[in-house]
């Protein structure tokens, strides 16, 4: 009888000693998160922002747009629901610009920088929205709810995030351009580079739109080059050469075009 008064104990006893073991945890934590979570805290956010700097090299691109979003987080002191700890606002400044180029660089789909940036983008602008909840709930902010107009919120407002958002989002689409503009250059430039001088001759001389261009021969093919675009046009002679490369034929002028073009009169 005694054994089983035991066996009936010693689970009971065995669960209010893990309750025990955890309320002591929690109130551990507790005092430890009271003491030391801005330590923490700037501890993330800088160890964020050093892998950001340090793992992948240095591309300007990201870095404005990490910065320009980071200095964003500053307005959290006049947010919907705001926070007044200036040490909070800036370390989640910090906590930004780690997290946003960190984003950027993982999600970068080969050069295409408006890629990453849209998709770190969306994430980034959600974060601001719910950063007011992830302030209170990790005691950074006392504040669950603010006023947005006449109307009760917990959520910051997203609008002047996506202003932000659009303008960085142009700037990596205009460095995309570029970049997809060098690489095009680079590449007809080793294309023109593997050509060979050949013969030339001018067919005829044409009009459009009060605009005059030649007609030339070459490789085969009739093309039209511009007299102002190619002033060497006018002195090709009989025994003239052209190193060429033809672009696609042309919707108004019903000819090919060039898309470089070397003479040799």
């Amino acid at each position: 009888m005694n054994r089983i008064i035991k066996e009936k104990q010693q689970p009971k006893a065995e669960f209010f000693a893990t309750v025990k073991l955890l309320s002591a945890i929690r109130t551990g934590f507790s005092t430890f998160w009271k003491k030391y979570k801005m330590f923490v805290g700037y501890g993330i956010s800088c160890i964020l922002a050093v892998i950001y700097l340090t793992i992948w090299p240095f591309d300007g691109v990201f870095f404005t747009i990490s910065v320009v979003w980071a200095l964003s987080f500053q307005r959290l002191r006049y947010a919907y629901v705001s926070i007044t700890k200036k040490g909070v606002v800036t370390m989640w400044t910090i906590f930004c610009f780690g997290l946003s180029g960190i984003l950027m660089q993982v999600l970068k789909v080969e050069e295409h920088y408006a890629v990453s940036a849209i998709a770190a983008g969306i994430i980034v602008t959600i974060f601001y929205s719910y950063i007011s909840i992830i302030s209170y709930y990790l005691k950074y902010n006392d504040k669950l709810y603010g006023w947005d107009c006449d109307r009760k919120t917990k959520y910051n407002g997203i609008l002047l995030s996506l202003l932000i958002y659009s303008a960085t989002l142009a700037l990596a689409e205009f460095v995309d351009n570029q970049t997809k503009e060098k690489k095009e250059q680079q590449f007809l430039q080793q294309q023109f580079n593997k050509e060979m001088f050949v013969p030339v001759k001018i067919i005829e001389t044409e009009s459009f739109k009060g605009t005059t261009y030649y007609v030339l021969e070459a490789k085969g093919e009739k093309f039209f080059v511009s007299p102002f675009k190619y002033p060497e046009v006018r002195n090709i002679k009989e025994n003239s050469e052209v190193k060429v490369i033809l672009g696609d034929v042309d919707s108004e002028y019903r000819l090919k075009g060039v898309k470089k073009i070397q003479f040799k009169n």
